[in-house]
This record gives structure tokens, sequence and C-alpha cells, in this order.
């Protein structure tokens, strides 16, 4: 069947996929250079010549790609992705920011800070040291995989019923994210199927909701259980940490270290508005949503912007 391109978002990024997809590097080096322009609308500036040049371009090499069984020449080198780096910002970017987008891009489908570094300790060294982690959202959900690729026992608490941090909590309306999706998940668990640049939250707390069931990090979690408050004890070098589970009662958990991941979305503040008790209608805050109201018809005050 004839293949077709009708509409290709962004010209200097399709052209440096192009770069992985054929080897070619001189698709970064020859006569087309973007111009990056942040409110801009992605084609960096290119002609209507130089545009439909690329995508026909980009037509053959994905019939190549097909034709000779969907594989892939050998992985640019470091060098040529610093060259393609540059030609999607449209300026020359420093050298060390190389291992990062090395990092984000997981070229060969690896997780390139996966821990490896205590593999060598004996596990008699690790059985008796314990870390509890404070929050279940997306810090404590990668801390929690890094821990257990670590060997390192650990606990989380999270007040919340589920994991996804702010992503659990805030359901308003339009609720979604500020950064593009791909930018906004873990760089070794890349999600190809968002169906938005800026996805909505039931989305995103799907995400992470995948996340730590693929990774069976749920029977270290405890949910419904609220800090209370985290001491140090020097002379043992241990936490003690007081919290509240679900039925009120107070518990003690006793660890080697604590590690907080209680990000900054999920505790709502609430203005002090004289008043506000004899106020006779509904009133929230939007990071506790409630949905069983209905704003239709309704005149509606929004504090706060």
């Amino acid at each position: 069947n004839d293949m077709k391109i009708q509409r290709v978002g962004a010209l200097p990024s399709l052209i440096a996929s192009l770069v992985h997809l054929t080897g070619d590097e001189s698709l970064v080096t020859g006569d087309i250079k973007p111009v990056y322009d942040f409110f801009g609308d992605g084609q960096g500036g290119l002609t209507p010549e130089q545009i439909e040049r690329t995508k026909a371009r980009a037509l053959d090499a994905l019939k190549a790609y097909r034709d000779r069984g969907s594989k892939l020449p050998p992985q640019p080198s470091l060098d040529t992705v610093h060259k393609m780096m540059n030609f999607v910002a449209g300026v020359e970017i420093p050298a060390h920011y190389v291992p990062f987008l090395e990092e984000e891009l997981a070229l060969e489908g690896s997780d390139l800070k996966a821990v490896h570094s205590l593999e060598a300790l004996p596990p008699s060294r690790k059985k008796d040291f314990h870390v509890l982690v404070i929050g279940a959202g997306m810090s404590g959900l990668l801390v929690s995989i890094r821990l257990k690729q670590a060997g390192i026992s650990f606990t989380v608490v999270d007040k919340n019923s589920d994991v996804g941090g702010t992503w659990m909590v805030n359901g308003y309306p339009g609720c979604r994210v500020d950064n593009p999706n791909h930018l906004y998940s873990y760089s070794f668990e890349p999600n190809h199927d968002w169906p938005y640049h800026f996805s909505t939250q039931p989305l995103l707390w799907k995400y992470f909701q995948g996340v730590a069931d693929k990774y069976n990090l749920r029977p270290n979690i405890r949910f419904q259980t609220e800090v209370i408050d985290s001491a140090y004890d020097e002379s043992r070098a241990m936490w003690t940490t007081r919290v509240r589970t679900k039925d009120g009662k107070e518990e003690k958990i006793v660890s080697n270290a604590v590690i907080t991941a209680v990000g900054q979305l999920s505790r709502p503040r609430l203005p002090d508005i004289k008043g506000v008790e004899t106020f006779k209608g509904k009133w929230f805050h939007s990071a506790e949503w409630d949905h069983s109201v209905d704003l239709k018809g309704k005149r509606v005050a929004s504090i706060g912007t």
C-alpha cells in the first residue's frame, strides 16, 4: 500500500530520528539548520522546500526500514548524538549534557542509572539495614525501585489509599501535566502511547500505578499511613518514626535511614477567610475536589490562580 505522511509535528526531531533510522549523520550536518523558537510551531524555521524534502526522506527511510525487516543500523556514537542535540536545539549544547541525553534516549533499551555499585557488598552487610520511604508518588516509587535493585530492605508509607502522589490526589476538572509526557516519565520506563502531548491526570495516575505493579512495589507500601514525626537517635544511629494508621492507631517504625518523598502539591492550604464557617454553599480546595457537587447553573468563586 502507498504510505503517506500527512502531518509532521517537529521537523528537527524527525530529522534527528532519521539519523538513528538510517545511520546517515549528514542529515544533521548539511544545509538544513533549524532555528529554535520557544513558542514556535516546532518546525525550526525550515522552508517549505526543506519540509517537503524531509517528509520525502522520512517516507523513503520508513519504507527501507520496513523492507529490511525492521532492522536498525548500529547505534549512533555519542559524538553523533551530540551533533543531533545541537541540530534540534539550534545552538551548541555543552558536551556535559551528552550523558544526560544518552540516559533519556535509552537507545540500547537499558537503564543507565540501575543500581550496581552495591552488588559487591555481602548479604550480611545489608540484611539488617532498613530504609523508610515517606511517600509513594513519582519520587517515592523511583527510590523504591532503586532500593530493590540494590537489595536493601525498605518500607514505604503513604497517607493516601494508592500510589501516584499528586496524580492520585489532584483530580480537579482539566488537571493535566505541564511538561511534555515523554519528559515526564522514567527514562527506563518510556511510554510511547501517550494520547496527548500534555496528558490528563487519570492517564498520569495510570502510568504510575503500572510502574508500581510492574516492579511489584505494593507489598512494600503501607497505604493510609500518615507520618506524625521522625526522630534520630545519635547513640544508636537509628530513626524512630511515629505513624498513624487508618484506624487512628499510632505505631513506631525503626529504620537506619529515612528518605522523604512527600512532594509539595498534596497538602492543601486553605485561606483564612473570616466568616467562611457560616457560608451556606459548598466549598473545597482544588486538591480535594468534591466531585459530588454539580456546578451546572451555579455561581462559582475561585480563590487563587
